[in-house]
């Protein structure tokens, strides 16, 4: 009895002992800048390093949190990564026609089994750079693909530029392996003028293997300006692959919503078919944040070939809620056309909630023995606030000092240490990356009122070097006061 106690005890130990296994992180986005109404993808990669241990019921999460891109499908299932082994999940983006240029932070989120039950978890921000356009604008025609077929993808190039361009030179490349070009890869156009347009046509194939979704293709556009220069232009664009049979898709999400507020999203629906479609009803389900008003159902009487249409959703929205995109679903159930057979899809949404970031000077204090000075700097808002500087100026301008620091999150608060002045009156001005700004930076600037036994004095403070001269002299002139007034004693022991 005793052997199976011990061996059962180092059998808990050991299990208790069990360490993550040891695994590298990395990713791929695809292009490395997108524009304004782009398309692109990103691919997160896991090794597991371990020789004997398996990563299991793998998930990996993309979560954007701001209101200019968008993950289609942010939850990734990766199931079993076995020890020595590699596995990726792929997510697509879309970015809106309206986001600033500038790098926006994607975060990757998963978790995972291993041993005998036990869960981790990790973490990976993404940078996705958003570039500005140039004076061409680059259109694609509208098209849904299922795996295995092959189409011709018309492209339109327009110069809103002021002047002609000249020797274009337009190649399509392929993103991924699911949707890439066949055939002739590389157009050339002779010369567009300022405000016309020219097509060009690229055979496309979708993969028998294709995953459904948007997925992206690169055209880089190579011309000659009026001035005789050589420039490139890069943008993704987003081609559709269905299922064989879907005759459904979300065609887009139009969501405005902010925390504490009630909002419409507005979802619409396009007949991608080859014949029309009946009573389609569509049912929403998310998360706690967003609480739906009224019906979470709603119904389209009919959706002709090609035919989009659009249902309007009422959401109250948490006053807590994180400016991030909310998991949310949409469940399709409709008919044929003079059909009885009821057909049913889900399909993942990107409901996004805004957010803004509120930084404001919550605390100052003073040290008077280091001569350094504290300023607190909370964060009200509901969106991490990213890349912040701050500097204390004089109220002519002049910089003072200055210090970083890469992040704080919303309801959270930092420290910043300086050097004393030697004003009363200062300045704090906090820059900050703002995603919503043409500029891409925010600027704040807060006043600091100081008291004159506070600030920092010009040379050397003698107030306490005097103080003690002063001291030494009296006590000085007392010793010799009293060394004067002693009487002489006199040992008159030796004359007896």
């Amino acid at each position: 009895m005793k052997a199976y106690m011990v061996l059962a005890f180092f059998a808990v130990l050991g299990m208790a002992l069990a360490t993550a296994p040891s695994f590298d992180l990395s990713y791929q986005v695809t292009p490395s800048e997108i524009n304004p109404g782009g398309v692109g993808q990103v691919i997160v990669t896991i090794e597991n390093e371990e020789t004997a241990t398996d990563m299991e019921d793998v998930e990996v999460q993309l979560i954007s949190r701001s209101g200019n891109i968008f993950v289609t499908a942010g939850k990734s299932g990766l199931e079993t990564i076995s020890a020595s082994s590699t596995s990726s999940a792929a997510f697509t983006l879309r970015v809106s026609d309206s986001a600033a240029p500038g790098v926006y932070i994607l975060e990757a989120r998963g978790s995972y089994e291993y041993g005998t039950g036990e869960t981790s978890s990790f973490k990976l921000n993404i940078p996705v750079t958003v570039a500005y356009r140039s004076g061409l604008e680059i259109f694609a025609s509208d098209m849904q693909m299922t795996p295995g077929e092959i189409e011709n993808l018309q492209i339109t190039i327009q110069n809103s530029g002021a002047s002609i361009v000249k020797d274009l030179i337009v190649t399509l490349s392929p993103s991924n392996t699911y949707v890439y070009p066949i055939g002739n890869v590389r157009s050339s156009i002779s010369s567009i003028p300022a405000g016309e347009s020219s097509e060009v046509s690229f055979k496309i194939r979708a993969s028998d293997s294709a995953t459904v979704g948007i997925q992206p293709v690169t055209l880089t556009v190579t011309y000659t300006d009026a001035g005789g220069n050589t420039q490139t232009d890069t943008q993704s664009i987003g081609v559709t692959v269905v299922e064989a049979g879907t005759e459904i898709v979300i065609d887009s999400i139009e969501s405005a919503l902010e925390p504490g507020r009630t909002g419409i999203v507005r979802i619409g629906l396009k007949n991608v078919g080859e014949t029309n479609l009946e009573n389609i009803y569509a049912s929403i389900t998310t998360t706690d944040d967003l609480k739906i008003r009224g019906s979470n159902e709603k119904l389209l009487d009919s959706l002709f070939v090609g035919e989009t249409g659009y249902l309007d959703f009422e959401f109250d929205v948490a006053q807590d809620a994180e400016a991030v995109p909310a998991e949310s679903t949409l469940s399709i159930t409709y008919q044929h056309e003079g059909g009885k057979k009821e057909f049913t899809d889900s399909k993942p949404l990107g409901i996004v909630v805004e957010g803004d970031v509120e930084l404001k000077v919550i605390d100052v204090d003073v040290d008077k023995d280091s001569e350094e000075i504290e300023v607190d700097i909370a964060n009200y808002g509901n969106r991490d606030a990213d890349a912040i500087k701050v500097e204390l100026l004089t109220l002519d301008g002049e910089v003072l000092a200055t210090s970083f620091t890469d992040q704080i999150k919303s309801n959270k608060h930092k420290v910043f240490r300086f050097d004393l002045p030697r004003q009363t009156h200062i300045v704090a001005r906090l820059t900050y990356k703002d995603y919503k700004s043409a500029s891409g930076i925010g600027v704040v600037e807060e006043t600091i009122t100081l008291k004159a036994d506070q600030i920092a004095k010009n040379g050397t403070d003698l107030t306490g070097v005097a103080v003690v001269v002063v001291v030494l002299i009296i006590a000085a002139v007392w010793y010799l006061r009293r060394r004067s007034k002693r009487k002489e004693r006199i040992d008159i022991s030796k004359y007896k």
